[in-house]
């Protein structure tokens, strides 16, 4: 399956990813897609995927180094993009 093809009739981008994962694609198909739209939408994102880990890993672990780092991760980005512009 291409990746604009597992879009085509995905009914939004904040929906994509449940409905790809209803239609049994991979984690990484998903994330690609995700990207993809996100980007052809002109949305700043970075994807960030830690293959170790599962779903909202942040909430069960969240002491673990890698969720320390993706939080950290995260918050970096929000403050580049939410900074007041002078």
């Amino acid at each position: 399956m291409r990746v604009s093809d597992a879009a085509a009739d995905a009914p939004t981008v904040s929906t994509l990813a449940d409905w790809m994962q209803a239609k049994g694609a991979s984690g990484e198909l998903v994330n690609g897609v995700m990207a993809e739209q996100l980007a052809r939408h002109g949305v700043v994102h970075e994807m960030l995927t830690y293959p170790e880990s599962g779903h909202a890993f942040d909430f069960a672990e969240p002491h673990h180094p890698e969720v320390r780092q993706a939080v950290a991760q995260a918050v970096a980005f929000l403050r580049e993009f939410t900074a007041p512009r002078l």
